[in-house]
């Protein structure tokens, strides 16, 4: 995005929102806070506006507005952007066009390694020795930071223990500790028989994933960094080509406080950690980058030309292994990344991309205006004849 005006914010863009009666998605630029090793509110309670802390409201904010509508200086035009490795010209309409082309061949993806093996090993596919063991080791050394010196745990222990994190999603209850209640309402005895609830509340206590003397400080998602690294090699790895991929962001529900929250209206999940995701059409995740305010090792270049969101597409495509990326994608995104300096990019790139847009991005573009369009029938894409 570019303007000359002051970024709005969250408490700003909430209240023009409430005013106006505007449906949008909101989106939190991360304050600077410092890491730290506690939640100031419990992750079992639900999710209000007052959950958002002084600074989240205070931090500036996007918001992504429908066609025609104006907040701010939110929904601005991208500015044509000019650098050695990007240059981007207005485009030239026409009235008459021809939207066939020929279909790339793709290689059919190959499932038979996975057929025939169970959910069990399918997980273990992802969550293998290397990870146990990181959270093994890292787990160890924090309790002895926080002196338990005594504390350990394996391998065995930790797949219950991250078995019955798993149900707690899907059999969820207000409070974990119920599951060990004796009460024939709540009680599970599947987690009642596996682990004692001592023991899930001391590993709990310790579990972690990073050394806490030798975080990155630019990173604030430092804590977690090994593991995103090992998931992400493994995604990847077991990723079979399919042409058609999507990219947009994802909700981790999250109700405690933290800098990394976000307020989105509107959706499933409104508060938690938003993730930008390369999906395939069957849901398999490719690539992911946690959202913190700024692509975490991403290209400065890139966010000029295509803006913060745009940026995001790229950087999971450039994830893609080298026997893979080169294949003739076909790339879907809604109007939060959608721009023509991004899709002209990637057609240079021999990809193919779809994704709605914003009216404001249309550079001169003759299309009916939004309000005749939404008479017309889905499918219309007719131009104004000059």
């Amino acid at each position: 995005m570019s303007s000359g005006k002051k970024s709005l914010t969250v408490n700003e863009i909430l209240a023009e929102l409430e005013k106006e009666d505007i449906a949008a998605d909101v989106f939190i630029e991360p304050a600077d806070d410092g890491l730290t090793d506690e939640d100031s509110a419990d992750e079992d309670q639900g999710g209000l506006i007052d959950n958002l802390s002084g600074k989240q409201l205070d931090a500036a904010g996007e918001a992504a507005l429908p066609n025609g509508v104006r907040l701010g200086n939110l929904g601005e035009d991208l500015e044509n952007y000019d650098d050695s490795s990007y240059c981007f010209k207005t485009p030239k309409w026409t009235r008459k066009a021809t939207f066939s082309s020929p279909k790339p061949i793709f290689p059919e993806a190959n499932y038979s390694q996975y057929r025939n093996l169970s959910p069990c090993e399918l997980f273990e596919l992802f969550f293998d020795e290397e990870v146990f063991r990181l959270i093994i080791e890292q787990s160890a050394l924090y309790a002895r930071y926080k002196g338990e010196i005594s504390f350990s745990t394996n391998e065995k222990e930790l797949k219950v223990f991250l078995g019955i994190l798993l149900l707690s999603g899907i059999v969820p209850v207000p409070s974990r500790r119920l599951y060990w209640k004796n009460s024939p309402v709540t009680r599970n005895e599947a987690v009642y028989s596996a682990m004692r609830r001592n023991r899930f509340d001391k590993i709990m206590q310790f579990i972690h994933l990073a050394d806490n003397t030798n975080l990155d400080d630019s990173d604030k998602y430092a804590k977690l960094r090994p593991l995103i690294r090992l998931l992400s090699t493994r995604f990847l790895s077991h990723f079979q080509p399919e042409q058609h991929l999507s990219h947009d962001e994802a909700m981790v529900e999250y109700f405690g406080r933290h800098g990394c929250k976000q307020c989105i209206r509107n959706k499933p999940i409104r508060f938690g950690y938003k993730v930008w995701c390369l999906n395939t059409d069957a849901s398999y995740l490719v690539s992911f980058d946690l959202y913190q305010g700024k692509i975490y090792e991403g290209n400065s270049y890139e966010e000029k030309a295509f803006g913060k969101c745009g940026a995001t597409v790229l950087k999971n495509i450039k994830s893609l292994p080298d026997d893979k990326i080169q294949l003739p994608y076909s790339y879907y995104f809604d109007n939060l990344f959608t721009s023509f300096p991004l899709l002209q990019h990637l057609s240079e790139q021999n990809y193919t991309a779809t994704g709605t847009i914003r009216d404001n991005r249309l550079k001169k573009c003759p299309l009916k205006a939004v309000s005749e369009m939404k008479k017309e029938k889905k499918g219309n894409i007719r131009l104004h004849h000059r």
